[in-house]
């Protein structure tokens, strides 16, 4: 796979937000997989880095966890915006369960705040 850059800083001067890198995106997966292997399932990335990185873990149960990292669709745009500094949002991830028996069940897990991850657990 080809490696994006490492990240990007956004934002008005002296409100100086950025797109994790590749590094701490990798880093965030192995704390939340606790050393579980996985497989990568959809990785797009652009000039700034990863947009979409999602991979996939088999469960003991036979089931799967699906994680999904995306950072903000559109770049230019977050720039153009005056945010609030309790916004700023640049990335974020979520979790999805397939069951075996078939039923699905998600949960927001991070967000990329001001070069930060940010558990919701």
């Amino acid at each position: 796979m080809e490696q994006p850059p490492n990240n990007l800083s956004l934002g008005a001067e002296g409100n100086q937000e950025k797109t994790p890198s590749v590094e701490e995106i990798k880093a965030v997966f192995e704390k939340l997989l606790q050393g579980k292997p996985f497989k990568e399932l959809r990785v797009e990335t652009d000039e700034h880095g990863f947009k979409i990185y999602e991979i996939e873990v088999t469960q003991e149960n036979g089931g799967t966890v699906e994680y999904n990292f995306q950072r903000i669709k559109d770049i230019e745009d977050y720039k153009s915006r005056t945010l609030s500094p309790r916004t700023g949002v640049t990335a974020s991830i979520h979790a999805t369960e397939y069951y075996p028996d078939g039923k699905i069940d998600g949960e927001h897990v991070a967000d990329y705040r001001g070069g930060e991850w940010e558990y919701q657990k």
